[in-house]
């Protein structure tokens, strides 16, 4: 099974044999939106805080970078929102009924 950039095939990757499909399916995107939440976090801080101070001393092109670093940002928050409600959704059915 792949879903993302993770496979559950992997031997290197222990996902639990404990876990269902669904379960599984449900880790692996809660693994792949933190991991694009990490990436978007560090590339959004550089790109704003560089193309703000590159715009503060050069010009335009600055603060264009500055305006593309709060778009990662952005998008870096919202995988972290979505990430946040898959782990309440795993919690729900993984609790014992």
């Amino acid at each position: 099974m792949h879903v993302g950039w993770l496979s559950s095939g992997d031997p290197r990757t222990s996902l639990g044999p404990h876990l269902n499909h669904a379960q599984r399916v449900l880790s692996i995107h809660i693994h792949n939106r933190t991991r694009a939440f990490v990436q978007c976090l560090i590339f959004g801080v550089v790109l704003t805080v560089g193309g703000a101070s590159y715009g503060t001393t050069q010009g335009a092109f600055g603060w264009a970078l500055a305006l593309a670093g709060l778009g990662t940002l952005a998008f870096g928050v919202w995988s972290l929102v979505k990430s946040v409600g898959l782990r309440r959704e795993l919690r729900r059915i993984s609790r014992p009924q």
